[in-house]
């Protein structure tokens, strides 16, 4: 995962939630977000159930909508909502030669 942050008081990082789901049985998930509204979508679904989430992008989405504008919308929305929101990059693939 990328914008990976220090431990902060009474947060938990992706580590720790993913060990927390194994043992509890639940999954931690992660959807895609390649514009502003999928991503308030995420959130506002995540608010609903209380439950961490992770947000992904691509290389390409990441692109166009700008590597630090999705990190900053993303810190918006974990301070908004208290919630554990991890970002994940997905890498860009090669084309078959």
């Amino acid at each position: 995962m990328f914008g990976r942050r220090l431990k902060r008081k009474n947060k938990m990082t992706a580590q720790e939630i993913l060990t927390k789901a194994r043992s509890e049985g639940w999954a931690l998930g992660a959807f895609n977000a390649g514009n502003i509204e999928i991503l308030k979508a995420i959130v506002g679904a995540s608010q609903n159930q209380r439950s961490p989430v992770i947000i992904e992008t691509s290389a390409g989405e990441a692109e166009h909508f700008g590597m630090k504008n999705f990190l900053t919308v993303v810190e918006n929305f974990r301070q908004e909502t208290n919630l554990p929101i991890f970002t994940n990059l997905q890498p860009k693939t090669r084309s078959p030669r």
